[in-house]
């Protein structure tokens, strides 16, 4: 085996019970046979790429809920993963949890492999928020495991989640306060999406939940930002929070641009200029896994022009931004028009021109959807962007 610079995504897509707005890619009421068959054939396509993730950097087991899985499960996939990891090239180890479904026994397996990181699904410390979006998580559940995880002395770096808009803004305050009491070393801020097709969508067709409006959601969020802030975590990401030297190492990797390998149904591999997707249906990927071949979906050769737009996107949507200079020279025509419109962001607050960087602020990273299509609307292929 061989230390390799490339990250391992896993993805284990079962839920005890899916919440209203989630639109990943997740299954409900699957027993344990049907779990079984997919950690087998995880396994067999973990092998697949054997020569590309020995020594990986980092492991990331995301969801769905890992910790759903049974004791005997999860031991069976640590134990082919312990087989992977080379001297001391893995930095980090992460597993999301459910607080529901994390119990002493799952949490010890999970550490004895060398788990070095553990994100919290919390979402709000509010029953009555939990309840609102069909979360059977609550807040004795949250209390439980946090109280679990911090008596292992193995587990020093965990991260909490929080969505913003199916709380109140007095729910948020206290959430907050909360948080700010624990000081977690990493806290990642999302805000509710509204997907098609939810349950969650329908309920607000329907007028059974009634989300803040936009400029609640966007008085919440600057709220978040300016307490965690203020609380001496550091804004590295449009999302993401953390106390010095606990930044998400693994999905940093993503935003760096790095190479990383993806496992599981409809989990996403990309190596240098090639990206590919597995198949979503869980059936189908089990079957193809079993008969030896690769679950392969979809394939994508980035162009260029493709890896010059997604630099550009991953680099605004993190606290250093993007050399100026270096956007600019991708402006290959109305580049008057663009130094005004840079000009417009950074007087109405929406970004910040540093060091010749150019980065958004908490009032920008709001719409930096808008901001960033406006900038490719500026820009014709290019070579790649070294940001």
């Amino acid at each position: 085996m061989s230390e390799k610079d490339i990250s391992l995504y896993i993805h284990i897509p079962f839920c005890k019970e899916r919440c209203d707005y989630c639109d990943f890619l997740s299954f409900s009421g699957m027993g344990v046979d049907v779990q079984s068959l997919y950690i087998d054939s995880l396994i067999k396509e973990i092998d697949m790429y054997r020569n590309l993730i020995d020594g990986p950097v980092t492991i990331y087991i995301g969801g769905g809920t890992p910790s759903f899985l049974p004791v005997k499960l999860l031991r069976k996939l640590f134990n082919h993963l312990s087989s992977l990891i080379v001297g001391e090239n893995l930095k980090e180890f992460t597993v999301e949890v459910n607080p529901e479904s994390l119990v002493r026994d799952k949490l010890n397996v999970m550490i004895d492999a060398g788990v070095n990181r553990i994100s919290i699904g919390v979402q709000s410390f509010s029953d009555r928020a939990l309840k609102s979006v069909n979360r059977i998580t609550r807040v004795r559940d949250i209390n439980r495991a946090l109280e679990l995880i911090n008596s292992r002395s193995g587990v020093k770096n965990y991260s909490i989640d929080l969505i913003i808009g199916i709380q109140s803004k007095g729910e948020l305050e206290k959430d907050l306060e909360y948080i700010l009491m624990l000081r977690p070393p990493h806290v990642s801020v999302y805000l509710l999406h509204i997907s098609p097709g939810t349950p969650l969508y329908k309920s607000i067709k329907n007028r059974k939940f009634i989300p803040p409006c936009d400029e609640e959601i966007r008085d919440m969020y600057l709220f978040a930002c300016e307490k965690l802030e203020n609380a001496n975590y550091e804004h590295y990401e449009i999302s993401n929070f953390a106390i010095n030297g606990f930044r998400s190492m693994h999905n940093c990797r993503y935003w760096d641009y790095g190479d990383y390998i993806g496992v599981g149904a409809g989990a996403v591999s990309k190596l240098g200029s090639k990206r590919w997707e597995n198949i979503r249906s869980l059936i189908d990927y089990i079957d193809t896994v079993r008969h030896g071949r690769r679950p392969v979906s979809l394939e994508e050769m980035l162009t260029e022009a493709i890896q010059v737009r997604e630099k550009i996107m991953l680099s605004l949507r993190r606290k250093f931004g993007v050399d100026y200079d270096i956007l600019a020279g991708h402006v290959l025509k109305d580049r008057e028009e663009f130094k005004n419109y840079v000009k417009f962001l950074i007087e109405h607050g929406y970004a910040v021109k540093e060091n010749n960087r150019l980065r958004l602020t908490d009032r920008g990273f709001l719409v930096s959807n808008e901001i960033i299509a406006e900038i490719f609307d500026y820009i014709e292929a290019g070579t790649s962007l070294n940001a």
